[in-house]
Protein backbone atom coordinates (compact mmCIF):
# COMPACT_ATOMS: atom_id res chain seq x y z
CA UNK A 1 0.00 0.00 0.00
CA UNK A 2 1.36 3.24 -0.85
CA UNK A 3 2.15 5.91 2.19
CA UNK A 4 -0.99 8.14 2.28
CA UNK A 5 0.11 11.90 2.29
CA UNK A 6 -0.76 14.24 4.65
CA UNK A 7 -3.54 16.00 2.93
CA UNK A 8 -5.10 12.61 2.24
CA UNK A 9 -4.79 12.13 5.95
CA UNK A 10 -6.42 15.43 6.95
CA UNK A 11 -9.06 14.87 4.10
CA UNK A 12 -10.10 11.58 5.33
CA UNK A 13 -9.72 9.32 1.52
CA UNK A 14 -6.65 8.16 0.09
CA UNK A 15 -6.22 7.84 -3.99
CA UNK A 16 -5.17 3.64 -4.61
CA UNK A 17 -4.73 2.29 -7.94
CA UNK A 18 -7.95 0.20 -9.21
CA UNK A 19 -7.93 -3.63 -10.23
CA UNK A 20 -10.27 -3.71 -12.85
CA UNK A 21 -12.15 -7.24 -11.46
CA UNK A 22 -14.88 -8.36 -14.67
CA UNK A 23 -17.09 -11.31 -13.67
CA UNK A 24 -17.42 -14.25 -15.67
CA UNK A 25 -21.25 -13.78 -15.58
CA UNK A 26 -21.04 -9.62 -16.28
CA UNK A 27 -22.50 -9.20 -19.78
CA UNK A 28 -21.85 -6.89 -22.85
CA UNK A 29 -25.22 -5.81 -24.32
CA UNK A 30 -25.24 -3.89 -27.83
CA UNK A 31 -27.01 -0.91 -27.32
CA UNK A 32 -28.70 0.46 -30.41
CA UNK A 33 -29.90 3.68 -28.83
CA UNK A 34 -28.76 5.91 -25.90
CA UNK A 35 -30.16 8.65 -24.23
CA UNK A 36 -29.22 11.35 -21.51
CA UNK A 37 -30.98 13.58 -18.92
CA UNK A 38 -30.74 15.42 -15.56
CA UNK A 39 -32.69 16.86 -13.53
CA UNK A 40 -33.10 21.35 -12.84
CA UNK A 41 -30.75 21.96 -10.42
CA UNK A 42 -28.68 18.58 -10.28
CA UNK A 43 -25.10 17.36 -10.46
CA UNK A 44 -26.07 14.33 -11.95
CA UNK A 45 -26.51 13.00 -15.04
CA UNK A 46 -28.22 10.05 -16.15
CA UNK A 47 -27.23 7.78 -19.38
CA UNK A 48 -29.53 5.14 -20.67
CA UNK A 49 -29.18 2.53 -22.98
CA UNK A 50 -31.47 0.58 -25.29
CA UNK A 51 -31.26 -2.32 -27.68
CA UNK A 52 -34.00 -1.97 -30.04
CA UNK A 53 -36.09 -5.35 -30.72
CA UNK A 54 -36.73 -5.70 -34.29
CA UNK A 55 -40.10 -6.97 -35.15
CA UNK A 56 -39.82 -10.81 -36.73
CA UNK A 57 -41.19 -10.82 -40.44
CA UNK A 58 -42.41 -13.94 -41.69
CA UNK A 59 -43.50 -13.58 -44.77
CA UNK A 60 -41.53 -15.28 -47.72
CA UNK A 61 -42.01 -12.88 -50.96
CA UNK A 62 -40.75 -8.87 -50.07
CA UNK A 63 -44.13 -7.63 -50.67
CA UNK A 64 -45.70 -10.03 -47.70
CA UNK A 65 -42.82 -8.50 -45.49
CA UNK A 66 -44.21 -4.98 -46.31
CA UNK A 67 -47.51 -5.53 -45.48
CA UNK A 68 -46.47 -6.95 -42.41
CA UNK A 69 -44.07 -4.11 -41.46
CA UNK A 70 -46.96 -1.64 -42.35
CA UNK A 71 -49.07 -3.24 -39.44
CA UNK A 72 -46.34 -2.62 -36.87
CA UNK A 73 -47.64 -0.04 -34.51
CA UNK A 74 -43.88 0.83 -33.04
CA UNK A 75 -40.67 -1.21 -32.12
CA UNK A 76 -39.59 -2.03 -28.54
CA UNK A 77 -36.42 0.08 -27.35
CA UNK A 78 -35.55 -2.17 -23.88
CA UNK A 79 -33.44 -0.52 -21.25
CA UNK A 80 -30.25 -2.19 -20.55
CA UNK A 81 -28.55 -0.50 -18.69
CA UNK A 82 -28.66 3.06 -16.61
CA UNK A 83 -25.51 4.99 -15.19
CA UNK A 84 -25.80 7.86 -12.83
CA UNK A 85 -22.45 10.50 -13.23
CA UNK A 86 -21.74 13.40 -11.74
CA UNK A 87 -20.99 16.59 -14.24
CA UNK A 88 -17.50 16.02 -13.36
CA UNK A 89 -17.26 12.47 -14.16
CA UNK A 90 -19.39 12.82 -16.87
CA UNK A 91 -17.02 15.13 -19.17
CA UNK A 92 -14.08 13.02 -17.75
CA UNK A 93 -15.92 10.18 -19.93
CA UNK A 94 -16.71 12.11 -23.04
CA UNK A 95 -13.25 12.93 -23.33
CA UNK A 96 -12.40 9.21 -22.38
CA UNK A 97 -14.46 8.30 -25.02
CA UNK A 98 -13.55 11.10 -27.75
CA UNK A 99 -9.32 10.10 -26.93
CA UNK A 100 -10.39 6.07 -27.27
CA UNK A 101 -11.81 6.90 -31.29
CA UNK A 102 -9.05 9.06 -32.15
CA UNK A 103 -6.64 6.48 -30.91
CA UNK A 104 -8.44 3.77 -32.77
CA UNK A 105 -8.42 5.69 -35.55
CA UNK A 106 -4.75 6.73 -35.27
CA UNK A 107 -3.88 2.72 -35.08
CA UNK A 108 -6.09 2.20 -37.88
CA UNK A 109 -4.11 4.72 -40.40
CA UNK A 110 -1.13 2.61 -39.10
CA UNK A 111 -2.23 -0.74 -39.81
CA UNK A 112 -2.70 -1.78 -36.20
CA UNK A 113 -6.91 -1.88 -36.24
CA UNK A 114 -6.64 -5.66 -35.29
CA UNK A 115 -5.11 -4.88 -32.48
CA UNK A 116 -7.29 -4.23 -29.41
CA UNK A 117 -7.35 -0.51 -27.69
CA UNK A 118 -8.05 0.30 -23.83
CA UNK A 119 -8.71 3.66 -22.48
CA UNK A 120 -9.11 4.89 -18.74
CA UNK A 121 -10.94 7.60 -16.93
Amino acid sequence: MPKLTPEEISQGFAKLPLRYVFPEDSKVLFSHVATIHSQPDSDVVILSFFHVEEPVLTGSEEQERIEELEKVEYVTAKCTCRIALTTEQSVKVAQLIINHLKTREKRKEEGKDNEGTRSNA
